[in-house]
């Protein structure tokens, strides 16, 4: 049985310590009774074997209920001097262990739970639960999780004992053992990196640098969400207030895709580019107004197959393709060609034709009752005749060759007209040539061999041009 030794005063305090000891001869039931024995390393012990032996606390009740106490060990202290409540009272409960049932007894099992309680400055409370199914509880009495703190501030610490080259962790294995994943901490001399958030023993996957900034995919993140790789979004992307940049003028992005919706500017918003050129494969369109804004000087040329529509500080407007130099399309009054640079509109069926008074078109015929203007681009050079060229001045200063455009991309009777305004053709040559298996009234090629020659050639839409 248990037994226990009042002691004598140990040192000049006077406190009472009591030993215990375990007996060889264990009660088969529970006994308040003890007997003072000396505390010796040769003192038996209670069911002596090889593995030791057992201290048993058993309740005196032949049936338990929800609630009852098994047993209880206390820890007492002595009350000092003049801090007793009353003379009787020699000691006081600082701490104690206690296995309490949570229901009656089932099939000889008794489902219970220890309860773990420590002195506090206003009393004994009860601090920590483990419950009948293993789960611990720190401040709460009824754990709902394996570990389950409760405080008006829980902190859970995972501290290093070594202080220089450790990095703690929090590692998650399945049943087998095998790792899933970790939460760990990356130091240098004692200092932290960063936290790392990893997967099936992979690192860096996502990382908290000691700056705050979160990295995923990178260890090193240069702001405070850093990416490397691509993100999907399934919802909006707001900023944080009403203005913010989306890239910089050092960091910009390369392309914006849209698949369909608007694209919205504000009031006081401006496309800017590299050289104030927007390029544009698809109409735009607006339910207010355009504003165009563009140095004085004419844009330089655009490549092959664009143009540019602008302004000026004198508040007209102007066109620019690869193989027009500079039209004003503005129609008012104070513009001097303005009737010759005044748009035709085709109306919304074919038998409607809107622009000067004097062009009516009745669905078949189109008449001109005054003079017609048709484009007009000078050559100095070798090149390639556009689908929209009519007449091309030439100025050689070396053999100009001048490339058809394969005959099945035009329409049936467009025509080109060529001729040596430079009056030079007799000493530097004009060619023309086709391209493919494409013909001049059956030749390859043709060359204009006079001064000031000149040569009107239409096609027939397919493979064939002729000279009239």
């Amino acid at each position: 049985m248990a037994r226990r030794s009042n002691g004598n005063s140990n040192g000049s305090n006077g406190h009472r310590h009591r030993k215990f000891t375990i007996t060889t001869a264990p009660p088969t039931g529970y006994s308040s009774t003890v007997s003072s024995v000396a505390n010796t390393a040769t003192a038996p012990v209670i069911g002596a074997s090889s593995e030791g032996g057992s201290l048993s606390l058993a309740t005196t009740k032949t049936k338990v209920k929800a609630g009852d106490s098994l047993g209880k060990i206390e820890f007492k202290a002595p009350i000092e001097s003049g801090l007793a409540s009353s003379t009787s009272q020699q000691e006081v409960v600082a701490a104690s262990i206690e296995a309490k049932t949570v229901s009656a007894m089932d099939s000889k099992n008794v489902p219970s739970e220890l309860v773990f309680n420590t002195g506090t400055p206003t009393g004994i409370q009860q601090q920590m639960t483990l419950n009948s199914v293993g789960y611990l509880g720190i401040g709460t009495a009824a754990p709902i999780v394996p570990l389950h703190l409760l405080n008006t501030n829980p902190t859970f610490i995972v501290q290093s004992s070594t202080p220089l080259s450790s990095d703690p962790q929090i590692q998650f294995k399945n049943s087998s053992g095998a790792l899933l994943g970790s939460i760990r901490t990356h130091t240098t001399n004692g200092s932290l990196n960063h936290i790392s958030f990893n997967h099936n023993g992979s690192s860096n996957d996502i990382v908290i640098n000691n700056s705050g900034s979160i990295g995923i995919g990178t260890p090193t993140p240069t702001s405070k969400l850093h990416v490397k790789g691509n993100i999907t979004l399934d919802g909006d992307l707001v900023p944080a207030s009403s203005v913010r940049n989306l890239g910089s003028p050092t960091a910009r992005w390369k392309e914006l895709f849209l698949s369909e919706g608007t694209l919205h500017l504000g009031d006081n918003c401006a496309i800017s580019t590299a050289n104030n050129t927007i390029i544009m494969n698809k109409p735009i369109a607006s339910s207010g107004s355009i504003e165009i804004t563009a140095p004085s000087s004419t844009p330089l040329k655009p490549a092959i197959g664009r143009g540019y529509i602008y302004s000026k500080t004198n508040g007209r407007l102007y066109w620019r393709s690869h193989d027009l130099e500079e039209i004003e399309i503005s129609s008012t009054n104070n513009v001097a060609n303005a009737m010759e640079n005044r748009l035709v509109t085709v109306g919304y069926n074919i038998n409607q034709l809107e622009g000067e008074t004097d062009l009516t078109f009745d669905g078949s015929k189109l008449s001109v009752q005054a003079g017609m203007v048709h484009k007009r681009r000078v050559i100095l050079s070798s090149t390639t005749i556009m689908n929209t060229d009519y007449y091309l001045a030439v100025y050689p200063t070396a053999t100009v060759t001048l490339s058809l455009p394969s005959a099945s991309s035009l329409s049936n009777g467009q025509t080109f007209v060529i001729k040596d305004e430079g009056g030079l053709s007799g000493l530097k040559k004009i060619i023309i040539a086709t391209t493919g298996m494409d013909t001049i009234d059956g030749q390859s090629t043709i060359e204009l061999l006079s001064e000031n020659a000149a040569i009107s050639i239409y096609t027939d839409g397919t493979q064939k041009y002729f000279i009239y």
